[in-house]
This record gives C-alpha cells, structure tokens and sequence, in this order.
C-alpha cells in the first residue's frame, strides 16, 4: 500500500511540474464555432479585445486554434478551417488589420 501511495505522488508530481513548465505561445487565441474568439490563459479564458499587449522576451510566439468551420483573419493572422497555427513575431511593435469574420473589427497586436 505505502508503495503505490508513494508511486502515485510521484507521478502527481511529475505531471505538475511537467504542466508548469512545458512551452507555451506567448498569445494563445482560440475561435469557437460560430467565430467568437478568446484568448486562453493557463487557468482561464476571456474574450479577445481589439488590442492585445504582448510582452516581449526574444521572439513572440502566437498560437491561434481554429475550431470554427471557416478560415478566419485576426489582423496579421490567418488560420484555416480546424487548424492551429503558430506564429512567431520577432521584432517589437504594433502590428494591425481586421477581422475577416467581423469586417468592422480593427485587431491591434502591441509587442513590447
């Protein structure tokens, strides 16, 4: 018994540390069905605003999911139907354009 308990936190463990520090996109944008798009934290998720702000540490890695059933434009990104793509932006700025799913949209992405 006292092994498996033992075992058993020992991979709790290594799973935790595992999950806190694997890569992540520096802006991980998921598009639902029906084209809302969020932006995805570690623990949450909330709605994507007409600017983001990015903080800079060498190049800046965008990962934008998409689980709508059209391609969708956010600003400088595009991402086909049920794709995932990464993007890398390395040089700081302000990067800009529209949303193809919601014309008027202006999406602003400020890499500091």
């Amino acid at each position: 018994m006292h092994r498996s308990v033992t075992l058993a936190a020992v991979i709790v463990i290594a799973a935790g540390i595992a999950w806190f520090t694997w890569p992540r996109p520096d802006l991980y944008i998921r598009v639902s069905r029906g084209g809302t798009a969020e932006v995805v934290g570690l623990f949450d998720a909330g709605p994507l605003p007409d600017t983001v702000y990015i903080k800079e540490s060498g190049p800046v890695t965008v990962r934008i999911e998409n689980q709508d059933t059209i391609t969708h434009r956010l600003g400088i990104f595009g991402v086909a139907r049920t794709h995932t793509n990464d993007f890398t932006i390395s040089q700081p700025g302000v990067y800009s354009g529209y949303c193809t799913a919601h014309p008027g949209r202006r999406l602003t992405y400020v890499v500091r």
